[in-house]
């Protein structure tokens, strides 16, 4: 098999830090004596600057889903047609929503409390935390306000418990068909897919800090026993196997509580795995010690794991091993070099 190794980037605490926001909220200490900021480095860009805004009679439009390619409709809409800034869904600088046609305002029950524009509910684990959270940060200076959901009618164990750990207390509202609200604070998104992430949303997420002392465990973040519609890691369990001899701790997060998974990750001196959503647990976790080694193929577009592990400065490499395999939309199998994967790691092949 040809050889795909490539490190793309090394990121970490040794890194260059990104220059410095104009914005002093942003950019300021977060613990007093300023140790998160220190660690973490300084915002990014104005597109990563915290933002909060009042609006007033606006028709919150649920989430409507219009097939694969074609743009869903909801957000919040605003009396002239158009979606209310900051209310909408963007990955990689793409609006994926746009406001109803013909938006029923007549109808539309008419909510006079103040309330704060939540976003959509993901189900997916991943999206939860980058998407779902992104605007969150707000939360906790208006834990009396209702949160204000566009998509989803309820939350998970694992989200709910991700809620409880990141300090969001309020009420939460799921719209299921259009409504009017008289006023409605809107916060920008802290996180985008393929875009930014601000220090607000950094260290409301990164909050979570070990009961034990480090363990020196080398954590293998395994896929091999995920659903078989994810992407499957063709050679997986003949590198499990290599790991397991070597000492590795093979896991698998979904299996485990997440205050398990924290607690396992946040004491960890190794981190390593194929690229997935597992990876952002990582997130919450306020000083991520571990060296972290992601595995990927080359036609991955993953930039956000590059993007936190230098907001967060912690010590991450990302290398290209494999190719994916099939119709390009979703899933693929992914064949990888096994050798290469067990260099990078420093274990013996296996025979």
């Amino acid at each position: 098999m040809k050889s795909f190794l490539q490190t793309i980037r090394r990121i970490g605490a040794r890194a260059t830090p990104p220059a410095a926001e104009a914005d002093a909220r942003d950019a300021g200490p977060v613990d007093g004596g300023g140790g998160a900021a220190r660690r973490h480095g300084a915002v990014q860009g104005p597109a990563n600057r915290s933002q909060l805004d009042l609006v007033t009679d606006v028709l919150a439009c649920p989430f409507e889903q219009r097939g694969t390619t074609a743009r869903h409709t909801g957000g919040l809409v605003a009396r002239d047609g158009t979606l209310v800034p900051h209310s909408g869904y963007i990955r990689r600088n793409r609006e994926l929503i746009g406001p109803p046609e013909r938006p029923d305002w007549a109808s539309a029950d008419v909510v006079t409390e103040e309330a704060l524009f939540g976003g959509y509910v993901m189900d997916h684990y991943g999206h939860f935390l980058l998407d779902t959270l992104a605007r969150l940060w707000a939360a906790l200076d208006h834990a009396e306000l209702p949160l204000v959901w566009l998509r989803g009618t309820g939350f998970s164990g694992t989200q709910s418990a991700i809620l409880d750990l990141v300090g969001v207390s309020n009420r939460h509202l799921f719209v299921t068909q259009p409504t009017r609200f008289e006023r409605m604070r809107v916060p920008s998104p802290g996180f985008t897919i393929g875009g930014g992430f601000s220090a607000r949303q950094r260290d409301f997420l990164g909050v979570f800090r070990p009961r034990g002392g480090p363990s020196g465990e080398r954590i293998w973040l395994s896929r091999s026993r995920l659903a078989a519609a994810q992407s499957r890691i063709v050679e997986e369990r003949d590198i499990e196997a290599a790991l397991a001899a070597a000492g590795w701790r093979i896991y698998h997060p979904q299996e485990h509580p997440i205050l398990e998974q924290l607690e396992t990750l946040a004491t960890a001196a190794e981190i390593a795995g194929f690229i997935g959503s597992a990876f952002h647990t990582l997130i919450l976790i306020r000083d991520v010690e571990a060296k972290v080694t992601l595995f990927g193929e080359a036609r991955s577009r993953n930039q956000q794991y590059q993007r936190i592990a230098e907001m967060k400065g912690f010590d991450q490499r990302i290398i290209v091993a494999g190719e994916a395999a099939g119709d390009g939309k979703r899933f693929w199998d992914i064949t990888v070099d096994v050798a290469l994967v067990c260099e990078a790691l420093r274990i013996p092949r296996p025979r």
